[in-house]
């Protein structure tokens, strides 16, 4: 049970910076 939320909370955690990555290269794209 703890082990499967751990794979979870690294799932949300690894899909949290891929949107935040595309969230900032969004902004740098609506700059320029």
């Amino acid at each position: 049970m703890s082990s499967a939320n751990i794979i979870v909370h690294g799932d949300s955690c690894l899909i949290s910076s891929v949107n935040l990555s595309i969230t900032i290269a969004n902004k740098e794209r609506a700059q320029s």
